[in-house]
């Protein structure tokens, strides 16, 4: 895992210390080394103060031949840095940028690549030899032999640039979920990229302005990440499953998507069949991601989907089918609370007692999270919708004080097996259009169980019929200034439209989330359920495979079934990654509230009335209201104004 940046100029006109700057602000991003090439008058290949002492002493192609802090004025045209984590290849041989043995494709990569030992393999019969044991000298040689078209050959995570120096041209390249981040910026002279929005600004090529109409939508509705744009104006993302192709010569670029989710339409596998490829899919992705040359450990929350994780690594050590990274035993790190409301502790020592490993725990305070915010705000670098966001901040924070570098964790498979609540209403209409009638009030009965009330149920349902074009209308009637998110009008299942939706678009608040919280501490978070074949293979699922007898989730509880605890298994309940931020609020934050509601930067803002914000604000602590998502969204705002913007 690293940090990328780079800046292409028309004129030879940039002083390294800009890249030199920019490289420095994403050091969190891989502490362990810092790399640098760059076109001038001539080609540069530098390191830095934590390039390996080794590296300057090689002989390979890209070995960095001076530091930078010698050639901080050398005047460039192009130029490409990177950070590195190491967790692949230890040695000074995965030092980047990188490049082929001719020096004619560069390389600068975020990411891991966790089948690079196959596509290696079937590179080496084609003669191709290499001098390192990293996934990204593989990226090199894929695209030199395949084209672009090798980005469906990868099962992995990755935000990497190329530079084609006999084309001309750069490629930026993220991959198909949107799991590592990559930004850019882009005017009629410049062209400059980076892993973090934070990197591009500190160049300081341009006035750092608010994207208004974002910050407006976030305001009305909590809304971030749902397209291209971002908080900043002018700074942009890479979307999941697209590259970027930039035409050096005529200073152009084009964006291109590479991937899409394939949904087809009838399933081809029997439910008993189907649980049994899942299970074995869900066993090859750990696997896949236990590759490592440094400590491996697990998040914990007590769910089904970490419980699986953590379960399947048990069994893999137990059976002796997989090298567990630098330790006999797995660690596993869990948010946990003294309030047994948001706390999930039942859950988290039920898998305790069935598997073999070392639980290590945080519990978060409102003390804590006072005195971390600023830090929080600066590496999420945009404003997030509530305090759930530090609850996996301190989960990474306490695994890098156990000396782990690398965590797996269960990203993603709410939204790909409806995990939450709000999709049992459309997988009710999902019945109803196949006129699964019976089935249809079978599924009320179970969640009436539940304390679901039948007449929601059946509302509820039925609104999903609605024209798309008519709920649009309504919606804004109803919740002026709301975005309607559309559903893909190509899948039929109603189920499978709200997942799709979800996953394409909701999810990547939440890889968000995770890439910055992972990497603020310099740690690497793997996600099991995001392997591609994975996603696939559930998107062909009908929606009775995946929402029966009142669970959600159930193909998967099925195929883990005697993998982990019954009593997670068939927990019903969901907290997630919640802190109790009411409490919080009212009780240890209220005097820090107070002071910036009240302060005249806050009076001064053009975005919001500050006066009726303060009259929430009263509301909220007098019990008249419950409104602290709310009252998050404007405090967060305008402590991320005074972190970048003012």
């Amino acid at each position: 895992m690293c940090g990328i940046c780079g800046i292409i100029s028309k004129k030879a006109n940039l002083s390294a210390r800009t890249l030199f700057q920019m490289n420095s602000l994403q050091r969190h991003r891989g502490p362990d080394d810092e790399g640098y090439f760059f076109i001038g008058k001539e080609e540069l290949i530098l390191g830095g103060k934590d390039t390996p002492y080794s590296a300057f002493k090689s002989s390979f192609p890209y070995a960095p031949q001076k530091s930078i802090e010698e050639y901080k004025d050398f005047s460039f045209s192009i130029g490409i840095a990177n950070r590195r984590l190491s967790i692949i290849d230890l040695s000074e041989k995965g030092h980047q940028p990188m490049c082929d043995k001719d020096k004619t494709i560069w390389i600068s990569h975020n990411g891991e690549i966790y089948n690079y030992k196959e596509i290696r393999y079937l590179l080496e019969k084609k003669g191709y030899e290499f001098i390192s044991n990293t996934d990204t000298e593989v990226i090199i040689y894929a695209y030199k032999e395949f084209g672009i078209d090798f980005l469906n050959k990868l099962n992995g995570m990755w935000g990497f640039v190329i530079y084609d120096k006999l084309k001309n041209k750069i490629i930026l390249a993220r991959d198909r979920f949107g799991i590592k981040p990559l930004y850019f910026y882009y005017n009629e002279d410049l062209f400059i990229f980076a892993s973090e929005i934070k990197s591009i600004i500190g160049g300081k090529f341009f006035n750092v302005k608010v994207n208004e109409e974002i910050v407006d939508i976030y305001l009305k509705n909590g809304f971030i990440n749902y397209n291209y744009e971002t908080f900043f104006k002018g700074i942009e993302q890479v979307l999941p499953g697209h590259f970027l192709e930039f035409d050096i010569h005529n200073f152009k670029y084009k964006t291109i998507k590479y991937y899409n989710i394939p949904i087809e339409t009838s399933c081809r596998y029997s439910e008993e069949e189907s649980t049994y490829i899942l299970k074995n899919l869900l066993i090859d992705s750990i696997k896949l991601r236990l590759i490592s040359d440094v400590p491996v450990g697990t998040c914990l929350s007590g769910g089904i989907d970490s419980s699986t994780i953590v379960c399947i690594i048990d069994k893999l050590l137990k059976g002796k089918k997989s090298k567990f990274p630098n330790g006999k035993i797995q660690k596993t790190f869990s948010a946990r609370y003294y309030n047994l409301e948001y706390d999930e502790g039942k859950y988290i020592e039920s898998v305790i007692n069935f598997a073999d490993i070392d639980a290590n725990f945080i519990y978060p305070t409102e003390e804590q999270f006072k005195n971390e915010i600023e830090d929080l705000i600066w590496y999420q670098e945009e404003p997030f919708s509530n305090t759930s966001v530090y609850a996996q901040w301190c989960v990474f924070k306490i695994a890098k004080e156990n000396g782990v570098s690398v965590v797996l964790d269960g990203q993603g498979s709410d939204e790909l097996l409806a995990g939450y609540t709000g999709y049992k209403y459309p997988f009710l209409a999902e019945l109803l259009r196949q006129f699964k009638i019976i089935t249809y009030f079978k599924e009320i009965y179970c969640l009436k169980q539940r304390g679901d009330s039948v007449e929601r149920c059946i509302r509820k349902s039925i609104r999903d019929f609605i024209p798309e074009e008519f709920l649009h209308i309504w919606l804004k009637i109803i919740k002026p200034g709301k975005i309607f998110q559309p559903i893909d009008k190509n899948i039929q299942d109603k189920l499978l439209k709200y997942l799709y939706r979800d996953f394409t678009n909701n999810l990547l608040v939440f890889l968000k989330y995770e890439d910055r919280n992972s990497m603020a501490h310099s740690v690497e978070s793997r996600l099991p359920f995001m392997d591609y074949r994975i996603v696939n293979f559930l998107f062909s699922l009908p929606s009775t495979f995946k929402f029966k007898n009142g669970y959600s989730k159930w193909i998967l509880r099925e195929s883990v079934k005697g993998l982990i605890p019954e009593e997670v298994r068939l927990r019903r309940d969901k907290i997630g990654f919640l802190t109790p931020e009411n409490t919080w609020f009212k009780i240890g934050m209220k005097n820090f509230i107070d002071k910036i509601f009240t302060s005249e930067s806050f009076f001064s803002r053009k975005y919001f009335n500050a006066e009726f914000i303060n009259k929430i604000w009263k509301l909220y602590l007098e019990n008249k209201i419950n409104k602290s998502d709310l009252i998050w969204r404007y405090l967060n705002l305008e402590l991320w104004l005074r972190k970048f913007i003012d």
